[in-house]
């Protein structure tokens, strides 16, 4: 088996072999194959397969059509990356090119690929993890088909962690998709494929479909290519906005580099977030797009909703996480002009990396002393700060305030009336001092 020539950014086989073994070394789980599954631990993905199988076609799954929707795994997503192999291009091989290479493997042997229903429902294990590499999930991908293949399963790969066993939803291993059964590209009705991944069958109501799956998922995980290329395909976009009006949605990005860290990189998303219009999508089978703006003007707009508004809130979530993701980026670059505009933009001074550190740790740790101080300060401006005598009694105060600076012990004592209207610095001093005495004798 060979890697596509430009999946360097994903991880190889190799990586993950090491990987999953330090995993399972740590699990007192038996990785012997269950029951009714030819997979062993040597086999490769096209060996992974049973000799008999039922036909979808002429059964429904086993999973009801308002349960989860049915996922592989990503170990599974790594293990197809190295099996299947189209013709890579500079940008390397696209959702699409997988699609269409594995349409080709079914139909050369229908015993190679499966589809993520199939592959539940003979309880498919992963050679290497042990775990299932299908069942149900609680994350759906939305996702661009004519984006970075490698790149997409990279930024699942990350996203799980150390759960290689975590499951999402892909349209691609939809059972339409590899049945081979559209008229169309791959990629002209993926809400079919939804369904298919849910039902094993087939549906004359994708927009339906779409419906039960966002709201049988837990999350939709929104995944951004670095060109936004996502947003310009209907079914994608109809998925996010559907997801962000039920509080499901997540944003992660594909993009090689992340989000970057310079003002050069809020703008250029900055740009793309703006450029999203829903008149402007497409969809490759022309019936599923005017089905979805039909539905638009039918329940969006009537119930008072619009899809005008429903594509603002998205943005709004969109430019939160890039301009957050970007300000972890800056303070650990130290960079003071992209951090000023990522907070001039928005971004939250709260914001926390993938570990839960905050900004100012951030700082700390890369020793950008300067930039923790302006982003302590900056956190604080306008926060109400209580009293010392709050915590401490007077008598407490006034045994220990010999040893402090006036201008440290100040700010946290109650200022009495008329106190410090004085015009000279000395007569302020000479005040504060008289202040603090009145507080000794009343002590006393």
């Amino acid at each position: 088996m060979g890697l596509f020539s430009h999946a360097a950014t994903c991880l190889s086989e190799a990586k993950l072999l090491k990987k999953l073994r330090q995993r399972v070394s740590a699990r007192s789980r038996d990785l012997t194959p269950i029951a009714g599954s030819a997979c062993t631990k040597t086999s490769t993905l096209s060996q992974c397969s049973v000799s008999t199988r039922n036909s979808l076609s002429a059964k429904s799954s086993r999973f009801p059509t308002a349960g989860p929707p049915i996922g592989v795994s990503a170990a599974f997503l790594v293990s197809c990356l190295v099996d299947v192999n189209p013709t890579a291009e500079d940008a390397g091989p696209t959702t699409r090119a997988v699609a269409t290479t594995l349409r080709l493997k079914r139909e050369e042997n229908r015993e190679a690929v499966q589809s993520a229903v199939e592959l539940a429902e003979i309880n498919q294990v992963h050679p290497l993890t042990g775990g299932d590499t299908a069942g149900p999930c609680s994350t759906h991908v939305a996702h661009a088909w004519d984006a970075s293949f490698p790149e997409l399963v990279d930024c699942l790969v990350r996203d799980a962690g150390s759960d290689l066993d975590r499951r999402y939803s892909l349209d691609l291993f939809g059972a339409e998709h590899l049945a081979g059964n559209l008229d169309t590209s791959p990629d002209s009705a993926p809400a079919r494929s939804h369904h298919a991944s849910v039902t094993g069958k087939g549906t004359d109501d994708p927009i339906g479909a779409v419906q039960a799956l966002v709201h049988g998922a837990k999350e939709v995980l929104l995944v951004l290519d670095a060109e936004l290329i996502c947003f310009s395909r209907i079914w994608v976009l109809a998925e996010a906005m559907l997801a962000t009006a039920a509080n499901k949605l997540r944003i992660v990005t594909s993009a090689p580099g992340g989000y970057g860290s310079s003002v050069d990189d809020i703008l250029k998303w900055e740009s793309r977030i703006d450029a999203i219009d829903w008149s402007l999508t497409e969809a490759s089978r022309k019936s599923d797009e005017r089905r979805l703006r039909t539905f638009s003007d039918r329940v969006w707009d009537v119930h008072g909703i619009g899809n005008e508004r429903m594509l603002a809130q998205l943005k709004v979530l969109l430019r939160k996480e890039v301009y957050g993701q970007v300000l972890i980026k800056a303070v650990e670059a130290g960079d003071w002009k992209a951090i000023e505009a990522a907070l001039d933009r928005g971004a939250s001074l709260e914001q926390r990396d993938a570990d839960g550190n905050t900004l100012e740790d951030l700082a700390c740790f890369f020793n950008h002393q300067d930039i923790e101080e302006m982003l302590f300060e900056r956190r604080m401006r306008g926060k109400a700060h209580k009293p010392l005598s709050m915590f401490f009694r007077a008598e407490d105060l006034m045994e220990n305030c010999s040893d402090a600076f006036p201008e440290v012990l100040l700010p946290f004592m109650t200022q009495p009336a008329g106190f410090a209207n004085g015009s000279d610095e000395e007569d302020d001093e000479e005040e504060t001092w008289r202040y603090l005495a009145s507080l000794e004798r009343n002590a006393s």
